[in-house]
C-alpha cells in the first residue's frame, strides 16, 4: 500500500495525509481510490481481532488514525513518517511512530 500511497500523493502535490481507520476514509478524499481503500479496509477487523483475543469488547476502540508525512529524499525513495493513534471508551490514548522508506517504481495510481 505504501507504494500506491506515496505515487498518489506525488500525483496530488501532497506533503501529508491521514486515514481514519475505523471508516477506512482518507484525507484528502481524493486518496479514497479502490487500491487504497480496499486494503485500508482490512485495519479494522484486525483492530477487532485483537480486542477480542484479549477480551475486549469491538467497540473499545472509539478512534482510530493514522496521519502520514512524505519526504522526499532522492528521485526513487521516499520517507513515510506514519503516527498512528488510537483512543479507548475510557479515554486512554496510544500512540506508535514508524519512519519507512519507499523505493519507487512511478506509475499514476489514478490512471483507469
Amino acid at each position: 500500500m505504501g507504494d500506491w500511497l506515496v505515487n498518489a500523493a506525488i500525483k496530488l502535490n501532497l506533503s501529508e495525509a491521514s486515514l481514519n481507520v475505523l471508516t477506512a476514509r482518507f484525507t484528502p478524499a481524493e486518496l479514497n481510490i479502490p487500491t487504497l481503500t480496499i486494503n485500508a479496509k482490512d485495519l479494522k477487523p484486525i483492530i477487532e481481532k485483537e480486542l477480542s483475543a484479549n477480551g475486549f469488547d469491538n467497540d473499545f476502540i472509539t478512534d482510530a488514525k493514522m496521519d502520514f508525512i512524505f519526504s522526499k529524499v532522492t528521485q526513487v525513495k521516499y520517507k513515510i513518517t506514519c503516527s498512528s493513534s488510537m483512543l479507548d471508551k475510557d479515554g486512554k490514548s496510544y500512540k506508535q511512530n514508524v519512519i519507512e522508506d519507499v523505493f519507487l517504481v512511478h506509475f499514476d495510481p489514478f490512471a483507469g
